[in-house]
Protein backbone atom coordinates (compact mmCIF):
# COMPACT_ATOMS: atom_id res chain seq x y z
CA UNK A 1 0.00 0.00 0.00
CA UNK A 2 1.60 3.54 -0.67
CA UNK A 3 -0.19 7.04 0.98
CA UNK A 4 0.20 10.64 -0.12
CA UNK A 5 0.34 12.53 3.23
CA UNK A 6 -0.33 16.16 2.86
CA UNK A 7 1.24 18.46 5.94
CA UNK A 8 3.60 15.12 6.38
CA UNK A 9 6.27 17.31 8.05
CA UNK A 10 3.80 19.24 10.61
CA UNK A 11 3.04 18.34 13.97
CA UNK A 12 1.17 15.65 13.82
CA UNK A 13 1.87 14.65 9.83
CA UNK A 14 5.55 13.44 11.10
CA UNK A 15 4.02 11.22 13.43
CA UNK A 16 1.67 9.88 11.38
CA UNK A 17 4.55 9.50 8.65
CA UNK A 18 6.46 7.42 11.20
CA UNK A 19 3.46 5.45 12.04
CA UNK A 20 2.90 4.40 8.23
CA UNK A 21 6.22 3.66 7.81
CA UNK A 22 6.27 1.49 10.80
CA UNK A 23 3.00 -0.66 9.16
CA UNK A 24 5.12 -1.25 6.39
CA UNK A 25 3.03 1.82 4.42
CA UNK A 26 5.04 3.17 1.85
CA UNK A 27 4.73 7.04 1.97
CA UNK A 28 4.74 9.98 -0.25
CA UNK A 29 5.12 12.99 2.04
CA UNK A 30 4.44 16.34 0.59
CA UNK A 31 5.54 19.00 2.06
CA UNK A 32 5.77 23.06 0.94
CA UNK A 33 8.74 24.27 -1.54
CA UNK A 34 10.61 25.17 1.21
CA UNK A 35 9.93 23.09 4.29
CA UNK A 36 12.55 21.41 5.86
CA UNK A 37 13.18 17.70 6.09
CA UNK A 38 16.55 16.64 7.16
CA UNK A 39 16.36 16.91 10.43
CA UNK A 40 12.65 14.49 10.90
CA UNK A 41 15.11 11.12 10.51
CA UNK A 42 12.58 9.75 7.89
CA UNK A 43 14.09 7.10 5.75
CA UNK A 44 15.24 6.89 2.32
CA UNK A 45 12.61 4.83 1.62
CA UNK A 46 10.21 8.18 2.21
CA UNK A 47 9.54 10.29 -1.06
CA UNK A 48 9.27 13.71 -0.65
CA UNK A 49 6.81 15.80 -3.14
CA UNK A 50 7.57 19.58 -2.72
CA UNK A 51 3.93 21.38 -3.78
CA UNK A 52 2.27 24.73 -2.01
CA UNK A 53 -1.81 23.61 -1.96
CA UNK A 54 -2.53 26.84 -1.87
CA UNK A 55 -1.07 27.53 -5.54
CA UNK A 56 -0.26 23.99 -6.48
CA UNK A 57 -2.03 23.50 -10.36
CA UNK A 58 -0.88 20.26 -11.65
CA UNK A 59 -0.59 17.57 -8.62
CA UNK A 60 -1.74 14.33 -10.49
CA UNK A 61 2.08 13.18 -10.26
CA UNK A 62 2.00 13.01 -6.41
CA UNK A 63 -0.91 10.76 -6.73
CA UNK A 64 0.59 8.07 -9.21
CA UNK A 65 0.70 4.96 -7.65
CA UNK A 66 -1.02 6.00 -4.26
CA UNK A 67 -3.71 3.86 -2.68
CA UNK A 68 -4.70 6.38 0.25
CA UNK A 69 -4.70 9.98 0.80
CA UNK A 70 -3.62 11.13 4.31
CA UNK A 71 -5.11 14.88 4.80
CA UNK A 72 -3.03 16.42 7.10
CA UNK A 73 -2.45 19.66 5.78
CA UNK A 74 -4.03 23.30 7.08
CA UNK A 75 -2.88 26.67 7.54
CA UNK A 76 -2.68 27.51 10.96
CA UNK A 77 -1.45 30.71 11.09
CA UNK A 78 -1.83 34.28 10.32
CA UNK A 79 -5.12 35.64 9.74
CA UNK A 80 -8.98 34.82 9.31
CA UNK A 81 -8.76 35.00 5.35
CA UNK A 82 -5.39 33.33 4.84
CA UNK A 83 -6.69 30.40 7.13
CA UNK A 84 -9.48 29.80 5.37
CA UNK A 85 -7.62 30.23 1.43
CA UNK A 86 -5.06 27.99 2.39
CA UNK A 87 -7.06 25.41 4.14
CA UNK A 88 -9.78 25.51 1.85
CA UNK A 89 -8.62 26.03 -1.09
CA UNK A 90 -5.72 23.94 -1.01
CA UNK A 91 -8.45 20.92 -0.22
CA UNK A 92 -10.25 22.01 -3.27
CA UNK A 93 -7.41 21.44 -5.45
CA UNK A 94 -6.41 18.44 -3.55
CA UNK A 95 -9.52 16.90 -4.27
CA UNK A 96 -9.55 17.85 -7.85
CA UNK A 97 -6.79 15.82 -8.21
CA UNK A 98 -7.32 13.20 -6.38
CA UNK A 99 -10.65 12.90 -8.57
CA UNK A 100 -8.47 12.35 -11.72
CA UNK A 101 -6.64 9.44 -9.90
CA UNK A 102 -7.32 5.98 -8.91
CA UNK A 103 -6.83 7.08 -6.00
CA UNK A 104 -10.10 6.60 -4.22
CA UNK A 105 -9.35 6.65 -0.04
CA UNK A 106 -9.42 9.55 1.97
CA UNK A 107 -8.32 10.27 5.81
CA UNK A 108 -9.14 13.62 6.78
CA UNK A 109 -7.18 15.03 10.07
CA UNK A 110 -10.48 17.05 11.27
CA UNK A 111 -10.72 18.71 13.98
CA UNK A 112 -12.87 18.32 17.28
CA UNK A 113 -13.24 21.66 17.25
CA UNK A 114 -15.91 21.57 13.94
CA UNK A 115 -18.27 19.21 16.02
CA UNK A 116 -21.11 20.46 17.89
CA UNK A 117 -20.59 18.89 21.49
CA UNK A 118 -23.90 20.14 22.74
CA UNK A 119 -25.73 17.94 20.32
CA UNK A 120 -23.60 14.71 19.95
CA UNK A 121 -24.91 11.76 22.46
CA UNK A 122 -22.07 8.89 23.41
CA UNK A 123 -19.11 8.96 21.79
CA UNK A 124 -17.84 11.79 19.36
CA UNK A 125 -16.98 10.40 15.75
CA UNK A 126 -17.75 11.06 12.32
CA UNK A 127 -21.86 10.92 12.23
CA UNK A 128 -21.23 13.29 15.29
CA UNK A 129 -23.02 16.54 13.74
CA UNK A 130 -20.65 19.60 12.91
CA UNK A 131 -21.54 23.06 14.49
CA UNK A 132 -24.43 24.70 12.63
CA UNK A 133 -24.57 28.29 10.32
CA UNK A 134 -24.40 30.76 11.87
CA UNK A 135 -23.07 29.28 15.51
CA UNK A 136 -19.71 28.42 13.51
CA UNK A 137 -18.87 32.04 12.09
CA UNK A 138 -19.09 32.66 15.80
CA UNK A 139 -15.89 30.97 16.49
CA UNK A 140 -12.14 30.98 15.72
CA UNK A 141 -10.88 31.60 12.32
CA UNK A 142 -9.14 27.98 12.49
CA UNK A 143 -12.20 26.65 13.40
CA UNK A 144 -14.46 28.02 10.50
CA UNK A 145 -12.07 26.79 8.02
CA UNK A 146 -11.60 23.26 9.37
CA UNK A 147 -15.10 23.42 9.23
CA UNK A 148 -15.50 24.32 5.66
CA UNK A 149 -12.45 21.44 4.99
CA UNK A 150 -14.69 18.63 6.61
CA UNK A 151 -17.74 19.38 4.27
CA UNK A 152 -16.02 19.28 1.40
CA UNK A 153 -14.13 15.99 2.10
CA UNK A 154 -17.76 14.51 3.14
CA UNK A 155 -18.80 15.23 -0.84
CA UNK A 156 -16.23 13.24 -2.14
CA UNK A 157 -17.55 9.65 -3.13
Amino acid sequence: MKALGTGANGFLGRHVVAALIARGVEVRALVRPAARVDNLGWPAAVEIVRADLRVAQDLQTAFEGVDVLVHLAAVVSGGEDAQFAGTVGGTERLLAEMAKSACRRLILCSSFSVYNYSATRGSLDEPSPLHRVPEVYARDGYTIAKWWQERLTRRVP
